[in-house]
């Protein structure tokens, strides 16, 4: 059994404003871990102070995680602190009330990144189009290069045959008035 005797944590340490520390009243445990030092009130409460979690506290602070709960031991570990609880449900329903807030928020985050890739992918589609399109325009161009360049020398054969006509027919007529 356990004898309830008055105690009384006093840290020297100076707060972030060069005052003293707070006073931890009726501790009842003290855990130290890699960084950090928790203690354990008769009235369940439980005080950190140093690094944890990758969060620092530089005076004693309660942990608001813990605060519906009555922690009735703590065990710290090198970066860890696992607390035993007089009523679970307590710690339960917030743990699960916090499992479910992280998971609405990971669902929003997993929208928006849904979201932005079908963003991307129709963006991605409308340039494929556009090369496609401008692709297309090209061949085409260059068909109708090919085209006139045919045209063109079509013409040019007619032109030299037209010519060749002409003064093999003028040639004629200057024969025949001979």
């Amino acid at each position: 059994m356990t004898q309830r005797l008055p105690c009384l944590l006093w840290l020297h340490r100076k707060g972030h404003r060069g005052r003293p520390g707070p006073v931890v009243e009726d501790v009842r445990l003290v855990g130290c871990g890699h960084r950090y030092t928790a203690a354990l009130t008769w009235r369940g409460e439980v005080f950190v102070w140093g690094q944890l979690g990758g969060k620092s506290w530089r005076v004693p602070t309660v942990l608001e995680a813990l605060r519906r709960a009555v922690v009735v031991q703590l065990a710290c570990g090198q970066a860890h602190l696992a607390v035993v609880t007089g009523d679970g449900r307590a710690l339960r329903d917030d743990f699960q009330r916090k499992e479910l807030e992280r998971g609405e928020a990971a669902r929003v985050q997993l929208e928006k990144i849904e979201q932005k890739r079908a963003k991307i992918k129709e963006e991605a589609r409308k340039a494929q189009q556009e090369a496609n399109a401008a692709k297309h325009a090209r061949r085409d161009e260059k068909k109708r290069v090919k085209l006139l360049k045919r045209q063109e020398k079509k013409r040019e054969k007619l032109e030299r045959v037209g010519v060749g006509k002409k003064k093999v027919d003028s040639d004629e007529e200057s024969e025949a008035e001979d």
